[in-house]
């Protein structure tokens, strides 16, 4: 009686590196307290996160990264090729006022509606990561 050998795919370890690859070839990280952010919600930073987004694009795309610590900021704009990590331990907070409006669609319709706390206009390869808030 002959017995097989078994051979068991790769396909789990070739996944697994793909993933390991994409995430760790997002670009450069651009820590948001390297542009004057605040983490201690002492003062707004809205034009810290604004410029770590706009370093990113400037770049070609990377990581911005939101470490421990509670920031006050105004709407985010996103860019293309960007990954906004928002670690565990990060807080984001929106001050509650009113919000400018822009052209966007609700419900399918063109129409104009307030600008999103985190958003953009089309945008691709673009992702929210972390464990934050």
């Amino acid at each position: 009686m002959k017995t097989r050998d078994h051979h068991y795919p790769l396909y789990p370890l070739a996944l697994f590196l793909s993933v390991s690859t994409t995430v760790l070839g997002a670009g450069p990280i651009f820590n948001i307290l390297d542009y004057g952010a605040r983490k201690d919600s002492s003062a707004h930073s809205t034009e810290a996160i604004r410029s770590a987004i706009q370093a990113a694009n400037a770049a070609g795309g990377g990581i911005v990264c939101i470490p421990p610590g509670t920031y006050i900021t105004g709407p985010i704009e996103l860019t293309n090729d960007l990954v906004l990590e928002i670690e565990a331990g990060a807080t984001l907070q929106f001050p509650a006022t009113r919000l400018p409006f822009t052209a966007g669609r609700e419900q399918g319709i063109e129409c104009l509606t307030p600008v999103p706390l985190i958003g953009g206009r089309h945008l691709h390869n673009v992702s929210i990561t972390g464990r934050g808030t």
